[in-house]
């Protein structure tokens, strides 16, 4: 196993995103003998590496020009440039990682004092890279095909020149300062919305300049009158038909009433009471006319005895006063004043 320490990238984006690797084999140019052969990261260890640091309790730092390793030599100790937060492996590009930089190292690469990145790593005899142990703030590389370092003031117009397609789409949605995850969510939203519709995103403006087109049409259209009716027209002769089945009803019932009153099937004092239950139920005010006893009105059908005293009714007046929720001394002086 080979212990190496090699400028490999620069650093693209400070309290951002840098370079540890590039993809597939790659060479130092100041032609030192371990890199004769080159080394390489591809998926057979790119995957590997990025969750070994990232799996690892202790952050893994950047120091100043490997200053790790020359601590015994020089006694000035190793302060910290920057910690990596996360390492990711993106297969055809390389090994990247999200950095925390000190405020003295951001402020150092944006004024140049440092650009490039270099990682201090393990191989095996293939050059196959097999660990990372830590990376450093450099000025001198030894690849030379990797970008420059971002100072943190210059992330986010560095980041918007980069990606003018979100340029695009913040102003689509109307929302300029809007991050990547916001324009994504918003983007998944309307392809949703796409699909219930079932009109393409290029329609979408044209297909609503139709509808306006249609509703402005419309509205100026005079309806035709043998197809639609006015509310107020309509409401009237609803008003109209509901009084007229009242009136109709009202003299069948009145009607009704004469015939039973005159037949003996309604008593006098029925007489209020069946009109009411005829405009509410004509139907039941017929089922019972048709079973209730006709009484002659013209003859007493309470007797008294000689000495004045009241005369048990006979059997069927007096079913006739239970039906109508008489007395029988109400039933008796009801039939008096109608004999």
């Amino acid at each position: 196993m080979k212990l190496t320490a090699i400028v490999c990238s620069e650093i693209k984006q400070p309290n951002g995103r840098i370079q540890l690797f590039p993809f597939g084999r790659f060479y130092p140019s100041d032609g030192r003998p371990e890199g004769k052969g080159g080394w390489y990261v591809d998926d057979t260890n790119g995957y590997a590496l990025a969750d070994k640091i990232n799996q690892s309790t202790v952050k893994m730092m950047i120091d100043y020009e490997h200053q790790t390793l020359f601590i015994a030599q020089n006694g000035r100790g190793n302060p910290a440039a920057g910690w990596i937060a996360h390492a990711e492996y993106i297969s055809g590009e390389g090994l990247f990682a999200d950095v925390e930089w000190t405020d003295k190292a951001s402020a150092q690469i944006k004024d140049k004092e440092y650009r490039y990145i270099s990682p201090y790593f393990y191989t095996d005899d293939n050059g196959k890279v097999l660990d990372v142990i830590n990376a450093a703030l450099t000025n001198r590389p030894a690849l030379h095909e990797l970008h420059e370092a971002i100072a943190t003031s210059q992330l986010y117009q560095h980041q918007q020149e980069d990606k003018p397609m979100l340029k695009l789409l913040q102003a689509l949605f109307d929302l300029p300062d809007a991050s990547e995850e916001v324009i994504k969510e918003k983007l998944t939203a309307l392809s949703a919305e796409k699909t219930k519709a079932g009109i393409a995103l290029s329609a979408v403006y044209s297909e609503l300049a139709t509808q306006q087109q249609k509703a402005v049409a419309l509205s100026a259209q005079e309806p035709d009158p043998t197809k639609y009716v006015a509310l107020s027209e309509m409401k009237a002769v609803q008003d109209e038909l509901r009084q007229l089945k009242e009136s109709v009803v009202t003299d069948k019932v009145e009607k009704m009433v004469e015939v039973a009153l005159s037949e003996g099937t309604l008593l006098p004092a029925q007489k209020e009471w069946a009109v009411k239950l005829g405009k509410v139920n004509l139907q039941a005010l017929s089922d019972y006319l048709s079973v209730a006893p006709k009484h002659n009105l013209g003859e007493k059908q309470a007797k008294g005895d000689p000495n004045g005293q009241k005369v048990a009714l006979s059997a069927e007046d007096k079913c006739v006063a239970k039906m109508l929720g008489l007395t029988e001394e109400e039933f008796i002086k009801n039939k008096e004043l109608g004999a």
